[in-house]
């Protein structure tokens, strides 16, 4: 009974929430409820330059720069649409330029860049906004194109994502206010499960199924074929539908999102359509084989995808929720390896859950990569490393030892960059060991692991006469760039040297590290992101009862995240960058999210003290974490699609 009345007690929270959620979708369409309306544009009321009327119902643009001109009195548009056709073989885009007036008076131009990708036959763009003239604008040299049914969209719009998403916002804001009230100390680890299985989950349901993260569709393709590929099959199918995702040059690159929820139903119908599986006689030409998928040690982290994929595949699951099972799989194992990794790890819990969801971090959880992989395996090595380094209490376990020898081996299989990483389990004080006996067997296991795991990398590269880059870097051949490192050492040290000093801010806590979305234009507050790195690690370590590395043992970590960071430039130069290049090519700071927290590590100090609560000051990184990674949600999925 006592039980039932403290769930009761908390109950009101999520109906607040949820009446908070639908109060917030009716003032967003406010507006639109006041004309409620679907308008169709009369084509001969339409100003054509470099578009000609055919049939009097359609326009086709000649090739050059053309424009189509609609005015009509003042008044509020949510959203504007036309069908469009064209030969499908070169992308069509466009530019939607609408006179709007923000301040009721003065006019301005608000410029919509419309690319519509080819799954779509008809294009809705959002508008919202007061105007009185629309512009369609075709870029020179693009395709010709036929422009029809042109209408201004001002029916109800409502939408469940953004309920739900002002609804998880407002249920946030009350469990934090009501905890900084009483001072409720919430566990870390619990905070960060719900944090990631609640937004990653509500993200993956949003996004749309195609390509929105780096080379998501080389890992979908991987994932997809995993199946197949471990059940023993010398051949693998591929259907039409998923050769479309698997093909980047057939999309407009590098993102062509739905912008308006019409435009992601079509897509979904279209992709639906296309992957048919529970078509029995699927036709010529509809499934192809393909044998170039093999095994390899980067394939662990394509298995639990590849077993969700599965799972919707025998439940004959519309294609489009196939592709999101394979997404959320990403995000189950980044939220429980984080999860274990917080609880796990003695101090510092604060610095790993902020850092854990970073924006960049979590884009790797909600898409097909295996970085989702080898960041939580990271962070999982990482709490085990330290939770044997500073426990003072007991002596170093086999069964902890193994734990984190095999988490760093698992994180590194997919990215073999990350191996040195492991040599950091050697700096653990010998007073931690039960005996010499115990410490040189265990530190030997560590060395024979990285051994092995570095041949594996490094022998395939060294042995053989002749291996091909990736075709997506141009004329590049890793066999030829190794030798020209070889020949030319000192030129390729400065360079190596130079590019590491010249993007290292940005690729560890900048812009182009922890703030990036994949393929997102926006990315999230930089700013807030350096001032909650600078409190959450300024004030993690502030009392004598918190362990710290020693200042060798900082250096030498130090020194092996510089020898990470070589080999990952170093990797892209041998298999992405044209021989001799004097620049090193399609380096990303998502590659440094496993040794930057090494590094926020390193820089925790006892100078400052903070003396707040600690249970709100949990609360403060809790909200730090939560104000950084929510806007950016809403800005480029939310706002972006619905």
């Amino acid at each position: 009974m006592k039980d039932l009345k403290k769930v009761l007690k908390w109950i009101w929270i999520p109906i607040i929430s949820l009446l908070i959620g639908i109060a917030g979708e009716l003032v967003y369409n406010l507006p639109i409820d006041k004309q409620n309306d679907y308008t169709y544009i009369d084509m001969e009321d339409i100003s054509a330059e470099g578009f000609h009327l055919i049939n009097g119902s359609s326009y086709i643009s000649d090739g050059n720069v053309a424009t189509l001109t609609i005015n009509f009195e003042k008044q509020y548009v949510d959203k504007f649409t036309y069908e469009f056709e064209y030969d499908k073989i070169n992308a069509f885009g466009c530019s939607i330029v609408v006179r709007t007036y923000p301040d009721g008076q003065n006019a301005t131009e608000k410029i919509i860049e419309d690319k519509n990708n080819y799954t779509l036959s008809e294009s809705t763009v959002n508008v919202r906004a007061v105007a009185d003239q629309i512009r369609i604008v075709t870029p020179d040299g693009s395709s010709p194109v036929i422009i029809s049914k042109i209408a201004i969209n001002n029916t109800e719009n409502c939408s469940v994502f953004r309920i739900i998403f002002i609804s998880l916002c407002a249920f946030f804001v009350c469990i934090i206010c009501i905890c900084w009230k009483k001072k409720i100390v919430i566990p870390l680890e619990s905070a960060f499960l719900v944090i990631v299985l609640l937004v990653g989950g509500l993200s993956v349901t949003a996004l749309p199924s195609h390509k929105v993260g780096y080379d998501e569709e080389i890992h979908f393709g991987r994932a997809y074929f995993c199946g197949d590929t471990l059940l023993g099959k010398e051949a693998v199918t591929f259907p039409y539908g998923v050769q479309e995702l698997d093909s980047t040059w057939l999309t407009n690159w590098p993102l062509d999102l739905p912008q308006s929820e019409e435009e992601r139903k079509e897509e979904n119908i279209h992709r639906n359509e296309a992957a048919e599986y529970t078509r029995e006689n699927n036709g010529d030409g509809y499934w192809r084989e393909d044998t170039n998928y093999t095994l390899g040690m980067g394939t662990v982290a394509y298995i639990l995808p590849c077993l969700f994929m599965k799972f919707g595949m025998i439940l004959k699951l519309p294609f489009v929720y196939i592709y999101k099972l394979g997404r959320l799989a990403n995000v189950l194992l980044y939220a429980f390896l984080g999860f274990f990794a917080i609880r796990r790890i003695p101090t510092g819990k604060r610095i790993l859950l902020l850092f854990a969801l970073m924006p960049t971090a979590m884009m790797s959880a909600i898409t097909y990569t295996y970085d989702a992989w080898v960041n939580g395996f990271s962070f999982l090595a990482m709490a085990y490393l330290l939770g044997m380094w500073f426990d003072r209490k007991k002596k170093i376990t086999w069964k902890e030892y193994i734990i984190t020898v095999i988490a760093f081996v698992l994180a590194s299989m997919p990215k073999a960059v990350y191996i040195p990483l492991i040599l950091i389990v050697l700096l653990i004080p010998k007073e931690r060991f039960k005996n010499k006996k115990q410490m040189y067997l265990m530190k030997g296991i560590v060395i024979g692991a990285f051994l092995i795991m570095l041949s594996s990398f490094v022998w395939p590269t060294v042995s053989t006469t002749q291996i091909e880059g990736d075709s997506r870097g141009g004329d590049t051949s890793v066999s030829e760039q190794l030798k020209y490192i070889f020949t030319h050492p000192i030129y390729y040290s400065k360079l190596l040297v130079g590019s590491i000093g010249k993007t290292f801010y940005s690729y560890t806590i900048g812009q182009d590290g922890l703030a990036g979305m994949g393929h997102f234009r926006n990315v999230a507050n930089t700013y807030l992101i350096a001032v909650s790195i600078a409190y959450t690690v300024g004030t993690d370590c502030a009392d004598e009862k918190t362990e710290d590395m020693k200042l060798w043992q900082k250096f030498s970590v130090s020194v092996i995240v510089f020898g990470v960071m070589c080999l990952i430039w170093t990797a892209l130069y041998l298999s992405f960058t044209p021989v001799g290049l004097s620049q090193i090519n399609s380096v990303q700071g998502r590659y440094y999210i496993p040794i930057t927290i090494w590094l926020l590590w390193v820089l925790r100090n006892k100078k400052i003290v903070n003396k707040m609560n600690p249970a709100r000051d949990r609360l403060v990184v809790i909200a730090l974490s939560l104000g950084i990674l929510l806007p950016i949600i809403y800005t480029n999925i939310i706002v972006a699609t619905f």
